[in-house]
Parts: C-alpha cells; structure tokens; sequence
C-alpha cells in the first residue's frame, strides 16, 4: 500500500490506503471524500477552498493563531472538528501522526510531517528559513519525502541575506525623511506588514501610521505572540505609512511628497513594480537549495510558482529524486531497508512514470 500525492480541484490531496488527507484547500470543488483536512496557515490561496470541501465531522488541523484569524475572517468551523497544534505537537488520528513544525511564514504558519509509520511525508507549505524581526526561521522536518514551497525556485530570486537588506532599508528610509518624503511602505496586511511595522518603529521611529487591515492584523500578532511591533496608529498621516499591497491597486498616479516603496521577493524580477527591496516571507532560490541540502530526503516534490525549473536543478545538482506536483498522482513505492537512524525503510528512487523532464 503505497501512498500517492497530487494537486485535486480541492488543492493537495495525500492518499493512503482508504484515507484520504486535503492539504490547504485553494479551490472550490469538492471532487472527492475526504477524512482529514490540514491547514498550514490563515493567507487566502491556503484556505479559500475551506467554505467548499469541509463539512461537519471533518477533522481539521490548524494551529491556534491560524484558528483566531480564520474567526475574525469569518469562516464557520464547527469546534469539535478543530484540532489546534502548536510547533513540535503531534496527534495520531486514524493511524497517522501529524506533527506541527514551525513555518516561519507568517504568525501561526506551520509545517506538517505526516508519519504513515513505514514512511514520513513532510510538508512545508509556505516557509521562510530565515530569521526576521517577528518571526523564527522554519525547523527543519524530519521526513523522507518533502514537498517543497518553490514559490522562488529560480536561481534569479537569490535575494540578500535579511541582515543586509535591514540596513539598506534602514538607510533608504532615512534618506526619503532627509528629502521631506513620506516613505509608503507596501507588504501584505497579513505578514509583512508586521514586520514592516517593526522596522519603521526601530528604524525610524516617530509616527507610525497603518492602515485598517494592517492595524487588525498587528494587534493579533501582539495579542497572540505577547511581541510589541511599537507605536503605531491606524490613520492617514504619520512620519512613515505602511500600507497593504492591494491598497496600491485602487489609486493611480504618485504624489510628488511620498517615496513609494514595496516589499516583496517579486521585486527580483521588477514585477512591474517602480522600486522596493526583496523581502519575502518565502524562501529565495538559495535558501531553498541550503534547505533540502541540510534534510537531503530521499524524494523532493516541488510546488507552486518555478515547481518545474525546482524540480530539475534539485534533481540535476543535488542527485536527489525531483519532481514537480502534478495533477496525475504520484506513486512513492516504499521497500525495505535498514538505515543508521533505526528507521528500516527507503524510498523507492525510481517512480512509476516520467516526470516533465524524463525518467527519474
């Protein structure tokens, strides 16, 4: 019984036997049942499907600050169905260990391993490996097959370390209050605008002012991590804006007095945006390779934006088994063997079928 892996109209389905796992729900289509729903954290192409396929009597695995903000944002789960872990606990459901390990995305981002007892299946979701002003690094998951966020898997999204690109902010915001501007600092209300806040506050300092959606979001994260982010307040003026990066999409035109600036790995590639730095909540393409170096699974399944390109070079330069998420299952055959960590199985290197680049 070998499990099998691929991307429904529901999102990522895990097949096991006769159990089948929905991993973050993107799409509204209920194709099929299912027994246990994992929810890696609370941004909408993660959870914008959960109003299609959950029903009463559907576990589904969150963690507690996930759970606060899906409330506040309206989704009806009903209570004996949630299950809340925080990184590093476990439940066994059905057989199955899941297990909770830090993102680093955003607040109350998590990672899975899911331990079907012959065979560990880490999932990552979203993840940074890098520490920030409000969030740890992800941990590292212990599994045998990884399936990987690749959302920057091209070697052009190689971004500074954090540390550098704190001090280039630090001194571009300085320089924009030298000139008389307002800075305008664009993130996601949900993230990178906390961390964004945090910045201005220790950069700058003086009046911080947010918008509704950010200011929602930042007393959650200092209500939920007991962190401060400063002094902030949810107004139209201030000494420093910071300001959601769909808010962007509603005005045209720039006025002469702000330094418009945004925040996002997209700007590696210019994304149509004027100016701005590379900070992501997400991996760069480096930090992506020095992951699955330190775990060196036996099988990497890549998601999301360069899966394909990820895919190739993991497989090409790391000789590790790679392939992208495919709609069409994949089959992980599973055989035995006795390993230095006691655990006495293996991955099949060789699956069944080829992938967008040949035989593995």
């Amino acid at each position: 019984m070998d499990p099998i892996i691929y991307q429904s109209d529901s999102g990522l389905i895990l097949r096991y036997g006769q159990k089948r796992i929905l991993i973050d729900p993107n799409g509204k289509k209920y194709d099929e049942q299912i027994d246990l729903i994992l929810v890696s954290h609370a941004h909408s192409d993660h959870v914008a499907g959960l109003p299609y396929v959950y029903k009463k009597g559907i576990p589904i695995i969150m963690s507690p600050i996930t759970h606060k903000i899906l409330q506040k944002l309206g989704y009806r789960l009903y209570p004996s169905d949630i299950i809340l872990l925080k990184p590093n606990e476990n439940i066994n459901i059905k057989g199955i260990e899941i297990t909770a390990r830090n993102a680093g995305h955003i607040m109350g981002s998590i990672m899975f391993e899911i331990d079907l007892g012959k065979l560990r299946i880490g999932y990552t979701g979203d993840f940074n490996f890098e520490d920030t002003l409000v969030t740890q690094k992800a941990d590292l998951l212990d599994a045998d097959v990884v399936i990987i966020d690749a959302t920057y898997g091209h070697p052009m999204y190689s971004f500074p370390p954090r540390d550098m690109l704190y001090r280039l902010i630090r001194e571009k915001l300085r320089e924009s209050i030298r000139e008389g501007k307002t800075p305008v600092l664009y993130g996601y209300a949900l993230g990178k605008s906390q961390e964004l806040t945090k910045l201005a506050q220790d950069f700058v300092g003086g009046v911080i002012s947010v918008d509704v959606n950010v200011a929602l979001y930042n007393r959650l994260y200092e209500e939920t991590t007991k962190r401060s982010l400063g002094r902030y307040y949810a107004s139209p003026m201030g000494d420093v804006l910071i300001r959601s990066m769909r808010k962007k999409s509603g005005r045209k035109g720039k006025l002469p007095y702000y330094d418009e600036l945004y925040f996002t790995g997209w700007i590696a590639s210019d994304w149509g945006l004027n100016k701005g730095f590379p900070l992501s909540s997400h991996n760069s393409f480096v930090r992506l390779i020095e992951y699955i170096s330190k775990i060196c699974p036996d099988k990497v399944i890549a998601l999301y934006n360069f899966k394909h390109v990820f895919a190739n070079i993991v497989q090409q330069e790391l000789e590790i088994p790679s392939e992208p998420i495919s709609s069409s299952p994949i089959t992980i055959n599973i055989r035995i063997r006795v390993s230095k960590d006691g655990r006495n199985y293996m991955l099949d290197p060789y699956l069944s079928g080829e992938n967008d680049y040949g035989p593995i």
